[in-house]
């Protein structure tokens, strides 16, 4: 079994930048006139992201596609495909480092959840709203009006406790000084 995948994605991958190699694909015993060889990128609370490989076992993937990977930790899969099979050849866990060049949205995960939902259930959600995956591995835009309602429960608790949480240190840090 070929490591050069395990090579290139245990570099500094960060997202914006346009990552490219060819992978050896007799390594892995699938024929690549018969396979397409993909490799996804699963993110907990992400859609996950697929790549293919042209037939020559070449992965291209330029920074218009890396850059919609929010850094983080991902498990990246390395799949040959047909149209009825799917065989994974590799499973790692690889770090992507954020684009530098993009603002960071200042909201924490529970605070972008719980605006989702909400905004799913006020009939006012955008498509990158419907899109998100909950915990249950379920989309939002296919969510039952109760799941809606219970995950917004949820969610706006973790919300709360949050800001509730970060109030409570800003306080602690404070010194108090005395003549």
């Amino acid at each position: 079994m070929s490591n050069y995948l395990f090579q290139i994605l245990k570099q500094y991958l960060v997202a914006g930048d346009t990552w490219s190699w060819t992978e050896d694909l007799t390594d892995y015993g699938y024929s690549p006139t018969a396979y397409t060889y993909r490799l996804v990128f699963s993110k907990a609370g992400s859609q996950p992201k697929e790549f293919n490989s042209n037939s020559t076992g070449t992965f291209s993937i330029p920074s218009a596609e890396t850059n919609k990977l929010i850094g983080g930790d991902f498990t990246v899969f390395f799949q040959a495909v047909t149209d009825t099979t799917l065989n994974t050849l590799q499973e790692i866990k690889i770090a992507v480092a954020k684009n530098p060049k993009v603002n960071e949205d200042p909201r924490t995960y529970n605070e972008r959840i719980y605006e989702a939902l909400k905004a799913t259930l006020e009939g006012v959600a955008k498509y990158e709203h419907s899109e998100i995956v909950m915990p249950s591995g379920k989309q939002i835009k296919n969510l039952t009006i109760e799941e809606l309602v219970r995950y917004e429960t949820i969610f706006a608790f973790r919300v709360q406790n949050e800001r509730t949480s970060s109030k409570k240190k800003k306080i602690s840090s404070i010194k108090l000084f005395t003549r």
